[in-house]
C-alpha cells in the first residue's frame, strides 16, 4: 500500500473522531510522503503544525497500525511543498474565508514609547526579554505561542508592546477585555442581518501578530467565559496555522488561569512559558541608582545608603519602584537638603514592600539541581571542573540567583573553590559562570527553553 492510499484510509476515521477536535481541518492539510519498512512519513507545511501534530503521534500511530495491521512509526517533516492552511480549513464549522496574513495594515493599539531599548534589563527579566526579542526578530517561527506571565508591575506589556513595534504592519495589541467586548457586540449586532461575526473573525485571523494582555479576563467572566475562551481558541488557532505568531501575558502561567478548555490550555503551552521574577534588593538597588544618577545633573544627589534602604522598603516590582523613585526626586527637587532614613520612611510609607512570593532556600535549589542533572551534591557543589558537573552547576548558580535574594558572594559561599587557599568560591567566579550561562540562553533555544523549564518545575516543586 502506497503513503497516499494508506493515509487516503486514515484520514477520514481521524477527521469523523471529536476528540481531534481541530485537528480535523489540520490534518487535512498534511500530505503523505513515503510509507516502507514500517515507518510513514507526513508533510507538514510549518513547524508549528508540526509540533501540533506530533502531540497527537501516539494516536495517528495507532490508526495507521490498525489500518495496516502492522507496527506503525509516524514521522512529521516539513515541506516547502505543502500549502499553508487557510482559516477556513482549520477552524471547524467556521464561515470560509481567506485569512492569509498580511503586513500592509498598520499597526494597532501599539504605543511607540515601549521599545526594547528602553527596557530595563535585569537577572529577573533576562530570558523572558531574550526570548521577546527572538519573537521579534522572526515572528511565527521560533516560540509560538509566547506567553510571559508575572506579577503586575514587571514589564510584561513593555515587552509585549516591544514586540509589536518590531513586528509591525498586521499587528494588533488588545487586552483580552476588548477582545471579549468586540465579539459580544458583533454578536449583538447579527440581528440587523449583517454577518458582523465574519467580519470579527477576518479582522483579527488575517493578522501576522496577534498580542493579548491580560488573559485572566476570558476565564474570570461569569456564564458565557467558556464560549469566548472558544473563540479566542480558534482565533490563536488559524492565525497560528497560517504563520503568524500569537504573543499572549497573563499574572499566572496557563495552568494557573483556570481555563475550562483543554484545547486552548494546550496551545498556550506549546509554544513556550516564560516568567519574570520579582526584582531581588540588588536589582531594586540598581534602578534607583540609575535613576538618581540620571537626575544627578540637576542638582538630586542621594547617598548610596539611603538608596541601599529604599531599596529595602519598596514593594518589588518596577512600576512601584519608579513611583518612590520619583517621589524621592520631587521631595528633593522642592525641598532640597539631603534624605534620612527617617525622611525615607515618611516619604514611602505608601510604597512599603508587600511580596507575596515563594521563598526557596539554596539547600532546597541545589538538591533539585542535583536530582535534575542526576548528579552527587558533594560533586555540584564541589571542585570537580568536569563537562559533565560544570554544565550543572551553571543552571544551579543561575537558578539561585533568579529564585533568591543571595547576593554573588553568598551564593559562592555554598561552593567549594579549586584555588588554593580557598574554601569556597568568590563572587567573580559565580558572576563568570552566570554569564556564561546567559551568553548561552541568548546563542541557542534550546538551552533557554531548558532552563526555563526547570525554573518552572523549581517553582511548581
Amino acid at each position: 500500500m502506497s503513503a497516499g492510499e494508506l493515509w487516503g484510509k486514515v484520514l477520514p476515521l481521524l477527521g469523523s473522531e471529536q476528540r481531534m477536535g481541530a485537528m480535523a481541518g489540520i490534518l487535512a492539510n498534511t500530505q503523505p510522503g513515503l510509507y516502507e519498512s514500517g515507518i510513514f512519513t507526513l508533510l507538514v507545511g510549518n513547524p508549528t503544525i508540526a509540533t501540533t501534530v506530533e502531540r497527537y503521534q501516539q494516536h495517528i500511530e495507532e490508526a495507521l497500525g490498525h489500518e495496516t495491521g502492522e507496527r506503525v512509526s509516524l514521522v512529521v517533516r516539513v515541506s516547502d511543498e505543502v500549502r499553508p492552511p487557510q482559516i477556513a480549513e482549520v477552524v471547524v464549522a467556521q464561515p470560509s474565508f481567506s485569512a492569509k496574513p498580511s503586513a500592509s495594515m498598520q499597526p494597532i493599539g501599539l504605543h511607540p514609547i515601549f521599545r526594547f531599548d528602553n527596557f530595563l534589563v535585569f537577572d529577573c527579566n533576562r530570558m523572558a526579554f531574550t526570548a521577546a526579542k527572538q519573537v521579534a526578530a522572526k515572528p511565527g517561527e521560533v516560540y509560538n505561542p509566547l506567553f510571559i506571565h508575572s506579577k503586575a508591575g514587571l514589564g510584561k506589556t513593555h515587552l509585549l508592546q516591544a514586540i509589536g513595534d518590531i513586528v509591525g504592519g498586521s499587528t494588533m495589541y488588545v487586552t483580552a477585555e476588548d477582545f471579549v467586548n468586540e465579539f459580544k457586540e458583533a454578536l449583538k449586532k447579527e440581528e440587523y442581518g449583517r454577518d458582523h461575526t465574519r467580519e470579527f473573525r477576518e479582522r483579527y485571523r488575517r493578522l501576522r501578530c496577534l498580542i493579548v494582555d491580560d488573559l485572566a479576563f476570558l476565564t474570570e467572566l461569569k456564564g458565557g467565559g467558556t464560549a469566548f475562551e472558544e473563540e479566542f481558541f480558534h482565533t490563536m488557532n488559524a492565525i497560528l496555522m497560517s504563520g503568524g505568531q500569537v504573543v499572549v501575558a497573563a499574572e499566572q502561567p496557563p495552568k494557573g488561569l483556570g481555563i475550562a478548555n483543554d484545547a486552548l490550555r494546550g496551545r498556550l503551552e506549546m509554544g513556550i512559558v516564560v516568567v519574570i521574577g520579582i526584582p531581588d534588593v540588588e536589582t531594586r538597588k540598581a534602578v534607583l541608582k540609575a535613576r538618581a544618577e540620571a537626575a544627578s545633573t540637576e542638582g538630586i544627589v542621594i547617598a548610596d545608603d539611603i538608596l541601599e534602604y529604599a531599596a529595602r522598603k519598596v514593594a518589588a516590582n518596577f512600576r512601584t519602584l519608579i513611583g518612590a523613585s520619583n517621589k524621592l526626586h520631587a521631595h528633593l527637587s522642592l525641598y532640597g537638603g539631603d534624605l534620612t532614613i527617617s525622611l525615607v520612611d515618611d516619604l514611602l510609607i505608601d510604597y512599603s514592600s508587600s511580596v507575596d512570593c515563594k521563598v526557596f532556600s539554596a539547600r532546597e535549589i541545589i538538591e533539585f539541581c542535583a536530582e535534575k542533572f542526576n548528579v552527587l551534591v558533594s560533586d555540584l557543589v564541589g571542585i570537580k571542573r568536569s563537562q559533565d558537573i560544570a554544565w550543572p552547576r551553571q543552571v544551579t548558580i543561575y537558578a539561585l540567583r533568579e529564585l533568591t535574594d543571595l547576593s554573588l558572594t553568598d551564593i559562592g559561599g555554598h561552593f567549594k573553590s579549586a584555588k588554593k587557599g580557598k574554601e569556597v568560591k568568590d563572587h567573580s567566579t559565580v558572576l563568570y559562570a552566570y554569564n556564561e550561562l546567559v551568553r548561552k540562553m541568548a546563542e541557542s533555544q534550546e538551552t533557554l527553553w531548558f532552563v526555563n523549564q526547570l525554573l518552572e518545575e523549581i517553582r511548581a516543586a
